[in-house]
Order: C-alpha cells, then structure tokens, then sequence
C-alpha cells in the first residue's frame, strides 16, 4: 500500500534512510489508550482493527506528505499519527515519540 500513496521521489528517499538506518516494519505502541466515545462508537473489534492497520505502517487516509513524515518519524523517534474514516467519522491514532503510549480519539476530540 505505501508505494501507492507515496511519489517515487520520496518512496526512494525513504528507502534510502531505512538502508542507512535499518527497516523499521511494525511501529512498537506502548500502552494503549481509547477515548470512551471511540469505544462506543467502534467496539473492541473495530479498534483492534484499526491498532493492527496502524502496527503495520498503514496510515489511513493521510496525505502523500504525512505518509512520508510517518515513515521517517519510525527513524527519528517521533510522533507517529494515522487517520481513518470509519461510519463518517474521522478517527486519529496517535503514538507517541518515545512509544510509551499510543491514543486512539476522534479527530474532534483531538
């Protein structure tokens, strides 16, 4: 999925700090959070979902820059977020730089 919402230029450029730095696949999501109106509104099931979308590098529906800033957040150690539209709402999932603890919100309680 990421060659698809990435550009060739950036996709390269990544390519080439995670040969230098090492390939990072799964972001590590500490302690998990979830505002209750998420819980409400998604489930336990819908959640888990998502987490494992966000685990593995699929970030939703960001744009073609915030796909990039992701994957190079793995590298730096910074903040890592996702965006999916779920039942006409937008949600946020959001790891922390120091991957203490990742926050599942809806993009209005953000």
């Amino acid at each position: 999925m990421l060659e698809t919402k990435l550009s060739a230029d950036m996709l390269a450029h990544i390519q080439q700090v995670q040969a230098i730095h090492g390939i990072i696949e799964t972001v590590e999501l500490g302690q998990v959070f979830a505002t209750s109106t998420v819980v409400s509104l998604l489930g336990e099931d819908q959640i888990l979902k998502l987490l494992q979308r966000h685990i593995h590098k699929d970030w939703g529906d960001l744009e073609e820059t915030d796909w990039y800033q992701n994957e190079l957040s793995l590298l730096m150690g910074n903040r890592i977020v996702s965006s999916y539209h779920i039942n006409n709402e937008k949600i946020f999932i959001i790891t922390e730089a120091n991957r203490s603890y990742t926050t599942i919100m809806m993009a209005y309680e953000y």
